[in-house]
């Protein structure tokens, strides 16, 4: 509010309104550089092969990566064309970056240089490991990684009872007395022939067989179970009730 108060726009600087305008055309290209090493900037139209230009520095911004304080890697944008410096090609995300890594390209490629010194992990990720020729990945591993427990895993391995397999000989003789007897006896056994006779009775004749049928057990079963049981007796007594008379006793048997 205390800025509009006083006639003032929040946000530009009185130096970015005053900026000419860029001009990339007025960097030389490929048919261009004079004597000595200058940047020169390759675009579609003057560099045939543009499309297939190995971008160094991974294709990000050097003067980003240079300027900025949290070393921010911001991929350059191949439109604004490619420079080529001292057999590099690099690419930035700015018309702006683009002049002012032209204008001092050795100032840039130090300050690129001081990065990595700084902060190791950038030497493999830009491939600038040229101009680092003692750095070893393993090395900044181990300094980035302070002391952080070693990681650690079980293993587990198996070997053979036996690495050769065994050829061991069980007929194998060191004697060459018995490897002789042995040899003789062999040669004995081939000059021997096995011979049979036959008789008027033995001729065509063959070995029989005979098969029966071995008993078995035999067990019998009546057809009908029967059993007895007594006769039941009932006694009725009579005359007991009513006029006065002889008491009369009946006993029946039943056969059942």
């Amino acid at each position: 509010r205390q800025l509009a108060e006083q006639g003032e726009t929040p946000g530009l600087d009185e130096d970015d309104e005053n900026e000419d305008p860029i001009d990339l055309d007025a960097i030389p290209g490929p048919g261009q550089e004079g004597a000595g090493n200058i940047a020169v900037r390759m675009t579609v139209e003057n560099a045939p092969n543009f499309l297939q230009l190995e971008l160094d520095f991974q294709g990000f911004c050097i003067h980003t990566l240079a300027t900025q304080d949290k070393r921010l890697l911001v991929p350059g944008d191949p439109a604004l064309g490619v420079v080529r410096y001292m057999g590099r090609y690099c690419v930035f995300a700015t018309e702006r970056g683009l002049q002012d890594f032209c204008a001092e390209p050795d100032k840039y490629f130090g300050s690129v240089r001081d990065v990595c010194y700084k902060c190791p992990e950038l030497i493999h990720l830009l491939r600038v490991h040229e101009d680092f020729p003692k750095s070893s990945l393993l090395s900044i591993i181990q300094q980035t990684a302070g002391n952080q427990a070693v990681a650690q895993a079980d293993a587990e391995t198996e070997t053979p009872l036996h690495f050769l397999e065994s050829n061991i000989d069980k007929d194998y003789k060191w004697n060459e007395w018995e490897m002789r007897k042995e040899a003789l006896h062999m040669a004995d056994i081939r000059r021997k022939s096995t011979s049979t006779t036959q008789t008027a009775l033995s001729h065509l004749r063959r070995e029989t067989e005979t098969q029966v049928y071995l008993p078995k057990e035999v067990a019998t079963n009546t057809a009908v179970s029967r059993g007895t049981r007594p006769p039941e007796f009932r006694r009725y007594y009579g005359g007991l009730r009513g006029q006065p008379q002889p008491m009369k006793v009946t006993e029946i048997r039943f056969d059942l």
